[in-house]
């Protein structure tokens, strides 16, 4: 997922999963150089969040899950 930003704003991010502890998810923002600028987990059951103060560009939010030891992934929404 893209957006711009017209003007440096501060701006809240949050992830939650739902699911067994056992599995995560992972947000990570990146700004048009593909350089991370914000990075965020939350394991099943659990929400994270943080402000990011960015300055005018196009980022790109990328969302990745896995399970701890690597196994199958169970079911996980975010």
């Amino acid at each position: 997922t893209a957006f711009e930003v017209k003007r440096t704003q501060l701006v809240y991010f949050d992830v939650a999963a739902t699911g067994r502890t056992t599995s995560a998810v992972r947000m990570t923002v990146y700004d048009a150089n593909n350089a991370a600028v914000l990075t965020l987990a939350a394991r099943g059951g659990q929400a994270a969040g943080a402000d990011a103060l960015l300055p005018p560009g196009t980022y790109t939010v990328r969302f990745a899950a896995a399970e701890q030891g690597g196994g199958p992934l169970s079911a996980l929404q975010f």
